[in-house]
């Protein structure tokens, strides 16, 4: 089954959005998106029908967390529990073999590595160790809710499906070489013996990490707690740094805290939702960065980066508090010349003035403005005169002015409107009722996008207030907005 991923949130349990059934030479997708299928009698009724029948035989990997989204997406299951039958758990006949200290025979398997080190992990590993090659799980945490499916979505379903069929029939016809019982139905009695050693390999694992410095966080702790787990500096331990010294990754679960940040001028870069969390890693590496996350990919990707260098989130916090807590954790010092020094949308730093006669004049020759389109008052147009007679290399500058750089509009390719980089002035985002009360735009020279002075500042000042160092060049400056 596949669901949207919470990374690892536990306030809601995801619906199932698509359910794969694989026999023997055919897999069928059944899309529970379509509400009227999700909520026709019959569906459900197949489900319980599937389940209950002792004669077929249902394998699944990790199943537990199956039932869990069919609970969510029938309620009335709790009242009304499924009658498992015939179930096989392969993640259950995975923990044998992981566990079996038997020698591969001369006719079995490629020998593979499983301790930490190994680059798979679950279903993935057990393939790769049964069948010789591992699932590409790129679209495991892809939005499964999004309609239409794409056809990698669709190739990875049946794949995830159908792979337990065959590794099912390697296993049961060669079990000993994986030193299986010959019904490996029996296996899914011994329930007790995997939790106690999952138990037992946890605790060893905390007092490894104690023994490192690290900080540990009980089951009894404060969000607060939780969300500080990043080595052994406290930012008590760290001097204060500007916003622009920090350089994080975001994990593709915490985008909305990417944008935060990057409103706030720290340096981010946001992973897309088709990004493999090890590109995170890779980036960490490559370009210095923090790697910011929460839930399952955390202990994966600090294995992979230096002490301190992955910061571990909650994921059920809002954005803005994640935020809050990413500024506090790092000692940064934010200060309101800070907010939007960099592009919202690309994170570049660099900017373009662009006086309003000129977007104008611009809006105009592209067709995106007619003379009828505005109303320029007897007051407006003394000021756009004076406003075209001003040298734009000295332009009213916000108060970011500092904080990022500032390119000279002459670099902008006068026929195509387009900056070094190839990309266009967004003149389609531009609204002409502002075009009589906004003197200047702002416009990034990486992608194009336009800003204005707006009420959007005051907002974001509120909304970090708690976190603001205030300045007395920042109260000189308070009447100055920022763009929108």
């Amino acid at each position: 089954m596949e669901w949207q991923p919470s990374f690892g949130c536990i306030l809601t349990q995801s619906q199932v959005a698509l359910i794969q059934l694989a026999v023997s030479e055919h897999v069928f997708l059944i899309d529970l998106c379509q509400k009227s299928f999700c909520q026709h009698p019959e569906t459900l009724n197949f489900i319980r029908k599937l389940f209950s029948n002792p004669n077929i035989l249902k394998l699944g990997y990790g199943m537990s967390g199956d039932v869990k989204c069919l609970l969510a997406t029938w309620p009335h299951l709790i009242d009304q529990p499924l009658k498992m039958q015939g179930v096989l758990d392969l993640l259950n006949v995975h923990q044998k073999i992981q566990r079996s200290k038997k020698k591969r025979t001369q006719n079995g398997p490629k020998e593979v590595l499983v301790g930490k080190d190994s680059s798979e992990k679950g279903l993935s590993l057990l393939v790769k160790q049964v069948l010789g090659q591992p699932l590409d799980k790129t679209e495991q945490m892809s939005n499964w809710e999004k309609r239409p499916l794409r056809i990698s979505q669709i190739r990875y379903a049946v794949a995830d499906a159908y792979c337990l069929v065959d590794v099912y029939n390697v296993l049961s016809s060669r079990p000993a070489d994986f030193g299986l019982p010959a019904d490996l139905r029996t296996i899914s009695t011994s329930q007790t013996e995997n939790v106690k050693e999952k138990k037992q390999k946890n605790k060893e694992e905390n007092s490894k990490e104690e023994c490192h410095g690290a900080r540990r966080v009980s089951s009894t702790s404060s969000a607060a707690e939780k969300g500080l787990l990043c080595g052994k500096l406290s930012c008590e331990d760290l001097p204060p740094v500007p916003p622009q010294q920090l350089r994080v990754v975001c994990d593709n679960m915490l985008q909305g805290l990417g944008r935060y940040l990057r409103c706030l001028g720290v340096d981010v870069v946001i992973l897309e939702n088709i990004d493999d969390h090890k590109k995170a890693a890779e980036l960490a590496h490559r370009e210095g960065r923090i790697i910011l996350t929460c839930g399952q990919p955390y202990q994966s990707l600090r294995s992979q980066v230096g002490e301190g260098r992955c910061l571990l989130l909650e994921c059920s916090e809002k954005a803005r508090d994640q935020a809050v807590r990413v500024l506090r954790h790092f000692n940064v010092k934010l200060t309101p010349s800070d907010i939007f020094s960099r592009c919202q949308a690309c994170n570049s730093d660099e900017y373009v003035a662009v006086p309003r006669a000129d977007m104008i004049n611009m809006l105009k020759e592209r067709g995106f403005l007619q003379d009828q389109d505005i109303d320029l008052s007897d007051q407006v147009l003394p000021q756009m005169e004076e406003e075209a007679s001003t040298s734009i290399a000295t332009p009213a500058l916000p108060r970011y002015t500092h904080q990022c750089r500032w390119a000279s509009l002459s670099g902008l390719n006068p026929d195509s409107l387009t900056f070094p980089g190839g990309a266009p002035i967004q003149l389609h985002t531009v609204p002409h009722g502002l075009l009589p009360k906004i003197p200047i735009f702002y416009v990034c020279t990486r992608c194009g996008k336009v800003f204005w002075d707006g009420s959007h500042f005051e907002r974001v000042l509120s909304m970090f207030q708690d976190v603001l160092h205030i300045t007395e060049q920042d109260t000189e400056n308070a009447v100055v907005t920022a763009p929108q």
